[in-house]
């Protein structure tokens, strides 16, 4: 509630600690893995059905659809590494991240190793008065809207 008003989401006092290279990120990586069993497996199963003891037609045919199936092994095999490439990036990306935000809270706060250190791992919550022993914030106060002025959530 804000000056008497219920507004739409819940906050929790205090601040949040999170690190960038956990989440969505690990998400997409867990994503990247099942594409990868999936190709592969397919690609297996491509190759079994190209497979001379499983088809009745003259050998150029069967060749010829072993080399289908090998083109397309190749295809995914180029998109898995693709796939890999960008993972990385987004990857190197969110630690160089979270090795900035490290290094301005080492900088400019007084936060103990071991939450630093546990950032790293899950999100962590310190209080408003933590907040002020560490120096993240100045003072604690209650919010209040200016006279006439509303929060809009959109």
């Amino acid at each position: 509630m804000v000056n008497g008003k219920k507004v739409g989401a819940s906050v929790r006092p205090g601040v949040r600690l999170s690190s960038s290279a956990r989440g969505p990120l690990s998400d997409y990586a867990m994503s990247a893995s099942s594409q990868k069993d999936e190709l592969e497996q397919s690609s297996q199963e491509m190759e079994q059905q190209a497979s001379p003891a499983q088809r009745e037609a003259a050998r150029s045919a069967s060749r010829l659809e072993r080399q289908k199936a090998s083109e397309a092994g190749k295809k995914a095999q180029q998109s898995l590494q693709r796939s890999a490439q960008r993972l990385q990036s987004s990857l190197d990306s969110a630690l160089a991240d979270d090795r900035r935000t490290e290094t301005i809270l080492r900088e400019r706060a007084a936060i103990p190793e071991e939450i630093l250190t546990a950032r790293r791992f899950k999100d962590v919550y310190i209080t408003p008065h933590e907040a002020v022993i560490y120096g993240l914030v100045h003072a604690v106060k209650e919010f209040a809207l200016p006279e006439g002025e509303e929060i809009v959530q959109i």
